[in-house]
């Protein structure tokens, strides 16, 4: 008798333990590609770039990629999350021929897409308009833009989708001087990062066509080298 109460707990030992190991693989995939410490989530975005090729035709050059870290609590579906995401900003400029400093400016900014029950966490996600371009002014360390007012839209293919621009005319001060400049901006969605496109020149330095140009290659995320 003992040797067969011995079997069955042994059999129920074995299988608590695989419904132990079962219930963990669901939790495991249901979280998976972020990190969840204490209702908290942990993501990284990968970085985007511009193809060399449209480099060479643009006239634009990296500028540098950095990284950037954000850490903020937010409320959505009804829920506080701490969110912290690791965030990629490339930088791209070109020095306009025959001006004193004259820069055309693009600033790739990547942060990831966070979903909670179904509904969108990572606040860059709603910003307006207003917001948008203020937060891209900072994070490409620029300064602040006023009088902000919008002057016409264009159809990109960025990505592999036509993505809508937006052309934005401000005000902002540059070598201490206050200048008119053109920001045509776009943002959109690709491979789990939500991508935030910022352009930035001088008004009297015309430069659409060149940034439009520059748009069609942007890559993402970029591969290693």
């Amino acid at each position: 008798m003992d040797g067969t109460r011995e079997v069955a707990d042994a059999r129920k030992s074995v299988t608590r333990r695989r419904v132990l190991a079962a219930a963990s693989a669901v939790a495991a995939a249901s979280i998976a590609g972020c990190g969840l410490l204490d209702d908290g989530i942990e993501r990284s975005a990968e970085p985007a770039g511009i193809d060399s090729d449209t480099l060479d035709q643009t006239r634009f050059e990296h500028d540098g990629t950095a990284e950037m870290t954000m850490a903020q609590t937010v409320e959505v579906a009804g829920e506080s999350r701490d969110l912290r995401l690791t965030n990629q900003l490339a930088t791209y400029r070109k020095t306009v021929p025959a001006t004193d400093g004259g820069v055309a400016s693009i600033q790739l900014f990547t942060t990831p897409s966070v979903s909670v029950r179904g509904q969108e966490a990572n606040p860059f996600a709603e910003f307006d308009t207003q917001r948008f371009l203020e937060e891209m002014a900072s994070r490409a360390g620029e300064d602040a833009v006023d009088d902000i007012s919008q002057v016409g839209t264009r159809t990109v293919r960025v990505l592999g989708a036509d993505r809508t621009f937006t052309r934005h005319e401000a005000t902002t001060e540059r070598q201490g001087q206050e200048i008119v400049v053109r920001i045509p901006v776009a943002r959109l969605t690709h491979e789990a990062d939500i991508l935030g496109i910022y352009a930035t020149y001088p008004k009297l330095l015309e430069q659409t066509v060149g940034v439009y140009d520059a748009a069609a290659g942007i890559i993402h995320p970029v591969d290693d080298e």
